[in-house]
């Protein structure tokens, strides 16, 4: 079990790593976990989209108790 607060982006036109891969992760995780999903992006995430996932990142840092 995964007991570290984890945030997961994944995009939902990864043509690598299909969007079935990140469903039912909940169950290795027994601290806070989120997934958010991007619509229309592909496998190159942080390059296709930087300002979403800067943005997640940074609220995901910041959250409650860090």
């Amino acid at each position: 079990m995964i007991a570290a607060p984890t945030l997961l982006i994944w995009a939902d036109e990864d043509f690598a790593l299909g969007r079935e891969l990140a469903e039912g992760m909940e169950r290795y995780f027994s601290g806070p976990f989120e997934i958010r999903h991007i619509p229309d992006c592909s496998h190159w995430v942080p390059e296709e989209r930087p300002d979403l996932v800067n943005s997640w990142l940074l609220e995901f840092l910041a959250g409650p108790g860090r």
